[in-house]
């Protein structure tokens, strides 16, 4: 696995539900097979508090394509609905459980904006 690529700035707004695709690739740019992994993400608010952590376990990881290395991150907007705006820093993490190899795989910035105040909820 290479070492930690920088997402270009991702923009949400408070209430929506955020979602990010990533494909995940080994120290040559090479895809990476999932089968055999472990995944973290964490999202921290810009006092560093971690406001969403989410993980295969927790099912706010889904691996979409083993052989295509791809998985998907989901928030939820209900908890993204307690979000102060502001600028977050998300991390990913993967582990290899055959050998406990773990690697930051991707690293960003996540601007939060606010919402329109009638536009949450959605109904």
């Amino acid at each position: 696995m290479s070492g930690p690529s920088t997402h270009p700035n991702l923009v949400y707004y408070v209430g929506d539900t955020i979602l990010i695709d990533v494909t995940v690739t080994d120290g040559r740019g090479n895809v990476l097979q999932l089968a055999g992994v472990d995944a973290k993400w964490v999202l921290e608010d810009p006092l560093g508090n971690s406001v969403a952590i989410s993980t295969l376990a927790n099912g706010q990881i889904i691996i979409t394509d083993v052989n295509g290395g791809k998985m998907e991150i989901t928030v939820p907007a209900a908890q993204t609905l307690t979000f102060a705006p502001g600028t977050y820093r998300d991390q990913l993490r993967i582990k290899t459980l055959a050998d406990g190899y773990v690697v930051t795989q991707m690293v960003g910035l996540i601007n939060i904006k606010p919402s329109l105040v009638d536009a949450n909820p959605m109904a």
